[in-house]
């Protein structure tokens, strides 16, 4: 799993993940932010600020 506890909790460490997830493995931002816990419009501007 790519998102434990600690990533979850760290907002730094969860973005990068989530981009990496998207990006290299495939994920939908809604995937990643079901998996997360949070709003799939925060994934997007995860996203496009980095």
């Amino acid at each position: 799993m790519l998102f434990d506890e600690s990533i979850i909790k760290d907002k730094t460490k969860r973005n990068k993940i989530a981009k990496e997830a998207i990006e290299k493995y495939g994920y939908t931002q809604k995937d990643v932010a079901n998996c997360v816990g949070i709003h799939y419009s925060v994934v997007s501007r995860v996203l496009k600020s980095s």
